[in-house]
């Protein structure tokens, strides 16, 4: 099968390579299609995670690695044991291997299992491939009203509501979001969801900041030219009461403590690959509290995808570019640019 493959720091090729078989428990989906993450960006310059967390230099394990974790297909084959799922029907997966035993699988939350294995990590090969495998318990229908564009986007939006449910919110409440990504993009659709009408983003980008006035933004602002504090103050009449850090860089902590109003909340959503620092002073003088989301739970997965069915949530405006998988590398190049696009989404016939 055809696959894009990490060769070295910053360098995918496409190749064929061998195509996958289902374990028992296990299905093979034929990926129909699969998002760029801005996370796969930070993993092919720094590495990807292993058993003693995130590195800061590019793993040797990392090479012939297979990325891809926001994805959906068809069922194409099916391992031992599997029952409920047939050839041919339209699913997204958790990206994930669990365990389904371990406690924190019995209490429903699989990211946090003992012997999780990430798909499209170093340890198990993503959707950047013509087929993926996947755990059958892990597998959730689409219904026929989901198109699979918007299916590769069911995970970045889960990612993206487990942060917003994280989240100290009353209509009324002053928000700030960092960063107009993809994540920052879904983060806005939850709280537009939810009718919060004070919400100002922040970013740098032309391009992407226009995509967050379209999603309905209250207002949009470079934060190089104007204090995102001021914008909120502006609108609500108080500095932000929350603030979702989707950017996740070196220094956007201590902005985001910086424009926080008393007794904020900053929910942490942004994947920082490096060491970062807050001034404890400021934090403590302010009364922050810091609440770091990572990942989601099944029912984050069927909320999105009820959302996406009904058209609650509209993610069309998200999607600036559809490649195939030969186009991935050129597209991983433009992804690195100040006003490159959005979400992209590789899309299999």
């Amino acid at each position: 099968m055809k696959a894009v493959v990490c060769k070295a720091k910053n360098r995918l090729t496409v190749e064929d390579v061998a195509k996958p078989q289902p374990g028992a428990g296990q299905v093979l989906l034929k990926v129909r299609a699969c998002g760029i993450c801005g996370s796969d960006l930070h993993a092919l310059e720094y590495g990807f995670a292993d058993s003693d967390g995130i590195g800061t230099r590019f793993a040797l394990s990392s090479v012939g690695n297979i990325m891809g974790h926001e994805f959906c297909g068809e069922v194409a084959e099916i391992g031992a044991g599997v029952e409920g799922f047939k050839a041919g029907d339209r699913v997204t997966s958790l990206p994930f291997l669990n365990c389904g035993e371990c406690a924190a699988c019995r209490a429903g939350k699989p990211t946090k299992c003992r012997t999780l294995r990430v798909i499209g990590s170093a340890q198990t090969p993503g959707a950047y491939a013509e087929y993926v495998r996947c755990a059958a318990a892990n597998l959730i229908r689409l219904p026929a009203q989901i198109n699979f564009r918007h299916g590769a986007l069911v995970e970045p939006l889960s990612v993206a509501l487990g942060g917003v449910n994280r989240g100290r919110l009353k209509a009324d409440s002053p928000c700030l979001v960092m960063g107009a990504g993809p994540i920052g993009l879904g983060v806005l659709m939850w709280l537009r969801n939810r009718q919060i009408e004070h919400v100002v983003v922040s970013e740098p980008s032309s391009s992407r900041a226009e995509l967050a006035r379209r999603v309905g933004a209250a207002a949009v602002v470079n934060p190089r030219q104007r204090n995102p504090a001021q914008a909120v103050e502006d609108i609500a009449g108080s500095a932000p009461a929350v603030i979702f850090e989707c950017v996740g860089a070196k220094g956007t902590l201590a902005q985001a403590a910086s424009y926080a109003a008393l007794g904020g909340q900053i929910v942490v959503i942004g994947y920082c690959m490096v060491p970062d620092e807050i001034n404890p002073h400021e934090c403590i003088n302010k009364s922050l509290t810091f609440d770091f989301s990572a990942g989601y739970t099944r029912a984050d997965f069927e909320t999105t995808i009820a959302a996406l069915a009904t058209g609650a949530i509209k993610p069309d405006p998200m999607i600036t570019d559809v490649v195939s998988l030969d186009e991935v590398p050129a597209a991983f190049e433009r992804l690195h640019q100040p006003n490159g696009p959005a979400k992209v989404i590789i899309e299999m016939g």
